[in-house]
């Protein structure tokens, strides 16, 4: 570099005013070096901790030449190895012939060689740049989160997305819309009161696990005998077969076992949204069998079907005795809570 810079010249006569080194402006043959990787010398460690993945490949080139050095360490110039100057963004240079590496500000590093790409250079800056950004905006949510006792949702955000949606798979939409509101909490900085509150209620879904597994309840009843049940229908289904409309009727009981009648007839107390009230009715148990570990009484022919209405006392006494039509069973109902007490007929 025969034609240097006044600014150049400056930093030269600064820095070392008889220098002798092959690296000074006056003697520097860029043909001799190579380019190795972009740098940063700022103050601002998010962009230092950013640029840092560089270095990556500066160490696997010094690993291959053994002995190679910094001309900077060994001259004790600090700045730019051929002007003297600091900067911020530069670059790393190898001269073959010394086996030394210069760290060179990003003028003096484009009339080193002419062919450096100024639009790929602005790219890594841009990108180191939103780099620290995302870093420092992460630093700041989590410690906006921490002193606010949330923490888990932290925790959360950090949890790869693939395994965290193995993880909460239970709750799968609490744990995604948990993860983008700290995203937004990395980006904008701040969350209004609202969310504070409604992130504070997908932690508590998230930590409180999965809801427990329904239980597996009994079977009921003897297979291939005639009985009379008392339960609560809970849901009122079907599906077309080969015989036409089969309506599928699931019942319950007071003590939460499983009924299922198939039918393709009406049933006497007929299909005007029964769903939520109890019947007393004689069945015949069809079979016992097991559907997602849930123990199912699969009953046929129910008659004697008759509709169990809850009584209250109006004596205010807190509970009475009442007859069923046409059974003769004493229940105790509870007043308030319409429930039915342990029919004898229940099996």
């Amino acid at each position: 570099m025969k034609n240097e810079t006044n600014a150049s010249k400056k930093g030269d006569k600064m820095n070392n005013a008889k220098r002798t080194d092959v690296h000074r402006p006056s003697e520097i043959l860029p043909e001799n070096y190579d380019l190795l990787t972009y740098t940063y010398k700022g103050p601002d460690p998010f962009l230092q901790m950013e640029a840092g993945s560089e270095r990556k490949i500066f160490m696997a080139h010094m690993k291959s030449h053994p002995g190679a050095g910094f001309f900077n360490k060994e001259n004790e110039t600090g700045g730019c190895s051929i002007c003297g100057a600091h900067f911020s963004f530069g670059a790393i240079f190898y001269h073959r012939d010394s086996n030394r590496y210069i760290e060179i500000g990003w003028i003096c590093a484009m009339k080193m060689d002419s062919s450096l790409d100024g639009a790929a250079f602005r790219n890594w800056k841009d990108r180191i740049k939103n780099g620290a950004e995302v870093r420092a905006g992460k630093n700041k949510a989590r410690e906006i989160l921490e002193a606010h006792d949330l923490r888990f949702a932290w925790e959360v955000f950090e949890t790869p997305y693939e395994e965290g949606s193995k993880k909460f798979e239970f709750a799968w939409k609490s744990f995604d819309i948990l993860v983008d509101m700290v995203s937004k909490l990395v980006r904008y900085g701040t969350w209004s009161d609202n969310q504070f509150e409604f992130a504070e209620k997908l932690i508590h879904r998230l930590q409180a696990g999965p809801p427990p597994a329904p239980k597996a309840g009994e079977f009921v009843g003897t297979i291939k005998n005639r009985e009379f049940f008392t339960a609560t229908l809970k849901v009122l289904t079907g599906y077309e077969s080969m015989y036409g409309w089969t309506s599928v009727f699931i019942f319950e009981d007071a003590d939460g076992n499983t009924l299922i009648w198939k039918t393709t007839s009406e049933p006497s107390f007929g299909f005007n949204e029964p769903k939520g009230k109890t019947f007393r009715f004689k069945a015949t148990v069809k079979d016992h069998s097991e559907y997602k570990g849930r123990n199912q009484t699969i009953l046929t022919r129910l008659s004697d079907i008759e509709e169990v209405k809850p009584e209250t006392d109006p004596t205010g006494s807190g509970s009475k005795i009442v007859e069923l039509p046409k059974t003769g069973i004493e229940v105790e109902v509870k007043r308030n809570l319409h429930h039915i007490v342990g029919p004898a007929a229940i099996v």
